[in-house]
């Protein structure tokens, strides 16, 4: 199965900022799963996709091998992705449902074949697009074929990103064509909700599939009820950062709050200071591994102009405490502000954006870059150049 790609119909940790014109249409789902015999209920993963982000959630379990789930949403359906994981010669099953504010009831109905687990079932106020799946699994079966025996072949060079040549062939050939072919079928289905919620998941969250005026482009074949919610406000919001970032070298403006509550507005550092920003999290490796270098950064810059920004994604609050004090990240801390990482295209992580005086980006940079230089060896050479 393809691996943080079209396992699920999720994402892969993107977020959506609520364009401010939007009103807040915050609703609540409660759900049962009834799991049967045999099943352990403790190793079932649940994520929610709630029309903001996606996360995992907790349940409330009973003696009866029962999950009760409830939570916050803010799209037309609350989108639960159940995945139960790799047992022996079991490869694991992940199943995707979709619920509104009725009480919604799953139950999971015996089988004796293990990879069906997720797939026989009787649903109460729940749906699961079953028709819809099929056919889009049809329409993009070459495509999505193509991808699974590649990465099957290559996986370790994949996502180790040990081998550029084969990294870049699945996901710039192999999963945009199988991207591509799933906005073909969105084109064809846009009143259906499933189509556009493919499209948020599978194109622009997978990102690097269609460029911010392709997606746009696609974005504006769905009707209005889709369009003008929050989860479409949070959408076409995205797409913007998006293409604010790659058409423009200026920094795109925001106001936020940093932890001590204080307001932090990045156009108060104009003509006064070298600003950079910093996208981080604590669950993000690379993002660690950069840590002692930036702490480097702000040690020697800090009486130089230069102001550091940074701020968390998708962070665990004591995990991030922890992390603020070992790295003694002694400049402006901004926690999870999902609407500021939003504005800025669901960047990834770790991304940092040098502003110069001019009000201009000097430096850009997602990931470790090129040989994984978690020292940041570009990015100082540059500061050494402006500012010393």
């Amino acid at each position: 199965m393809i691996k943080n790609t079209i396992l699920k119909f999720g994402f892969a940790g993107f977020f959506f900022f609520l364009l401010p014109f939007a009103t807040s249409a915050q609703k609540q789902f409660h759900l049962l799963v009834n799991l049967p015999f045999g099943i352990d209920k403790n190793k079932m993963e649940i994520t929610l996709e709630n029309g903001k982000t996606e996360e995992k959630i907790k349940t409330k379990s009973t003696s009866n091998n029962q999950l009760i789930l409830s939570a916050d949403y803010y799209a037309p359906y609350a989108a639960i992705i159940l995945h139960y994981p790799p047992q022996g010669s079991f490869k694991g099953s992940t199943n995707t449902f979709f619920v509104g504010q009725k009480n919604a009831i799953i139950t999971f109905l015996p089988t004796k074949i293990p990879d069906s687990l997720l797939f026989n079932y009787r649903l109460e106020n729940v749906l699961d697009f079953k028709d819809e799946k099929k056919r889009m699994k049809e329409y993009t079966a070459n495509e999505y074929q193509q991808a699974v025996e590649y990465e099957m072949k290559y996986e370790d060079e994949i996502f180790s990103g040990s081998d550029t040549a084969i990294q870049n062939k699945y996901f710039r050939v192999l999963m945009k064509a199988l991207g591509m072919k799933e906005v073909e079928y969105a084109k064809a289905n846009p009143d259906s909700y499933f189509s556009f919620y493919s499209f948020k998941a599978n194109v622009v969250g997978r990102g690097g599939i269609l460029s911010p005026d392709s997606m746009l482009q696609a974005f504006n074949i769905f009707p209005d009820k889709f369009k003008y919610n929050d989860e479409g406000n949070y959408l076409l919001n995205f797409i913007i950062g998006r293409a604010s970032l790659e058409k423009s070298n200026t920094p795109i403006d925001f106001k936020t709050r940093d932890i001590t509550g204080k307001q932090i507005e990045i156009s108060k550092f104009k003509g006064k200071k070298y600003v950079m920003i910093h996208f981080w999290g604590t669950w993000c490796s690379p993002c660690i591994e950069e840590l002692p270098a930036i702490k480097q950064i702000s040690d020697l810059y800090k009486s130089k102009d230069l102001q550091i920004i940074s701020i968390s994604v998708a962070s665990n609050y004591k995990h991030y405490m922890q992390a603020i004090k070992k790295y003694q990240m002694d400049w402006i801390q901004v926690y999870n502000d999902l609407d500021l990482y939003n504005k800025f295209g669901g960047t990834p992580t770790p991304r940092i954006y040098l502003v110069d005086k001019d009000w201009k980006v000097i430096y850009d940079k997602g990931g470790l870059g090129e040989g994984n230089d978690a020292k940041l060896t570009d990015l100082k050479q540059i500061l050494e150049e402006e500012l010393n």
